[in-house]
């Protein structure tokens, strides 16, 4: 079995404003910057193999925390970037709810039907991911990993992880920045899932609250 940690990224600018930065290469904020120390903290004693990324900056600054204290290369992934955004990419999510709440509200409702014009649809995310995911499983067959992504990307993993089937999108929570989630994977994807979405390294203002969706054409969190 491979143990696998994966991690969303610190607080990007793009989460503050609410705005829809998929491959936008938004940088940190001034809190993504700060959470990057009690991540590295944590897993100063967790032994790892490999560390994987997005090749987006946001990721791979992120990736660095993690592997500060294990000196290992940082592996970029094509596979684990997050969704292509087309036309909504770098835009608020109010602006895109005004020009669009039917397509708008897919995305909070039933994310597995979702595509952004011009962009990626999150059955195309779901099958880019879930192939990288098998791949670096089966390249590191045993081995304990760190893999950082993104909101919908690690959705997309979870899910594959979880059930294996599009549909259930709904099923795995958003990941909050920083926050880690602990996996066993066999080489055929089987998984237990140790914990979920645990955020516990971080305290008081360094809490990130920025997953949000659209629900009834309003942007909630």
């Amino acid at each position: 079995m491979t143990t696998i940690y994966f991690v969303r990224h610190a607080e990007a600018q793009g989460n503050t404003e609410k705005r829809f930065n998929g491959i936008t290469d938004s940088p940190l904020t001034e809190k993504g910057v700060k959470q990057l120390e009690p991540l590295a903290e944590r897993f100063k004693e967790i032994h790892l193999d490999a560390v994987y990324a997005s090749p987006l900056s946001r990721t791979m600054q992120t990736a660095e925390a993690v592997n500060r204290y294990h000196g290992l290369e940082i592996i970029p992934e094509k596979g684990f970037i997050e969704i292509d955004g087309g036309s909504w990419e770098a835009r608020t999510m109010d602006e895109v709810a005004k020009e669009d709440p039917e397509l708008a509200m897919l995305w909070g409702r039933d994310p597995a039907s979702f595509k952004a014009p011009g962009g990626e649809s999150v059955e195309e995310v779901f099958d880019r991911t879930s192939e990288a995911l098998l791949k670096v499983i089966r390249e590191n067959s045993g081995k304990d990993i760190a893999i950082v992504s993104h909101g919908c990307a690690l959705r997309c993993m979870m899910c594959f992880l979880a059930t294996g089937d599009l549909s259930q999108m709904n099923m795995p929570e958003w990941s909050e920045n920083t926050a880690v989630t602990k996996v066993t994977a066999d080489d055929s994807g089987k998984a237990e899932f140790i914990f979920k979405n645990d955020g516990s390294h971080l305290t008081g203002e360094l809490v990130s609250r920025n997953i949000y969706k659209i629900v009834n054409g309003v942007n909630e969190k």
